[in-house]
């Protein structure tokens, strides 16, 4: 929706401006630049994980006649939000990892409740990092959306 995007772009700019700014203070102070204090890129990656889920993964259940429901918010630990769907007596779970390159216990643990795990980006040594997972692995610019 068009207020979520604008919501996400508001959280991005704030975050970038509260970055500059403790820069600055850093810098004018000779303070280290300590990784607690720093972005971790968390904000940004959850934001996309939750656009992408939107404004692509939903919009192509929905265009197939899928309901959806149960709209898990972003997972820091293993960078992922998942999200549920109902169609004629059947229900899938679908999760999206922020990249192909997460450890295979993630993997593992999201294999046990989805039938679909979905990564952004490029596949990169996918069998590798899905080893011995039996769902369906893949780019989400590679889904089809199941009947």
């Amino acid at each position: 929706s068009k207020s979520f995007h604008i919501e996400v772009l508001a959280c991005l700019n704030s975050q970038h401006t509260k970055n500059i700014f403790l820069q600055q203070i850093q810098i004018n102070n000779n303070l280290p630049f300590n990784v607690i204090v720093s972005d971790d890129g968390w904000l940004r990656k959850s934001a996309l994980l939750s656009s992408q889920m939107n404004d692509d993964i939903v919009k192509r259940l929905r265009n197939t006649g899928w309901q959806c429901h149960s709209f898990s918010e972003p997972e820091k630990e293993g960078e992922f939000i998942t999200i549920q769907a109902f169609k004629n007596g059947r229900n899938i779970k679908i999760a999206l990892l922020y990249c192909c390159d997460t450890c295979n216990k993630i993997y593992k643990e999201l294999e046990k409740t989805c039938d679909y795990i979905l990564y952004l980006g490029p596949p990169y040594k996918q069998s590798s990092y899905a080893q011995g997972v039996q769902k369906h692995v893949g780019p989400l610019n590679a889904w089809l959306v199941p009947n």
